[in-house]
């Protein structure tokens, strides 16, 4: 049987197959599990027992600043991770360019924008 394992928050740990007897031993004691086959993590998640899409991030983004952002927010670039608590970022570079911008908030779908400083 197919299984599928998450955390408390409703994310998507793996799929597995095993015999129903056996599926409590590939628990965690903080995660659950549903019946079902194999899921894109990236795209679904885990509510009130059953798989739903992952939401999408509906933020404003405009050359120096993103909004809208679910809170909280991890916001990375070059490497470097931002929490964003307020729901906003104001972005600024040190040198003029191209720079990926790559946004985080469970149950969110990631997301990467380019963002250009002149």
């Amino acid at each position: 049987m197919m299984y599928i394992i998450y955390d408390l928050s409703g994310k998507i740990i793996k799929s597995i197959s095993c015999p129903p007897e056996m599926i409590e031993t590939q628990l965690l004691s903080s995660n659950y599990y549903i019946e079902g086959g194999r899921v894109d993590d990236s795209r679904f998640y885990i509510q009130n027992q059953q798989v739903v899409p992952r939401p999408i991030f509906s933020d404003s983004i405009t050359a120096t600043t993103i909004s809208n952002l679910p809170i909280p927010t991890t916001v990375v670039i070059d490497g470097t991770s931002y929490t964003i608590d307020d729901g906003s970022a104001e972005l600024s570079f040190s040198l003029p360019g191209t720079y990926k911008v790559r946004l985080y908030s469970f149950p969110y779908q990631d997301k990467e924008v380019e963002v250009t400083q002149t």
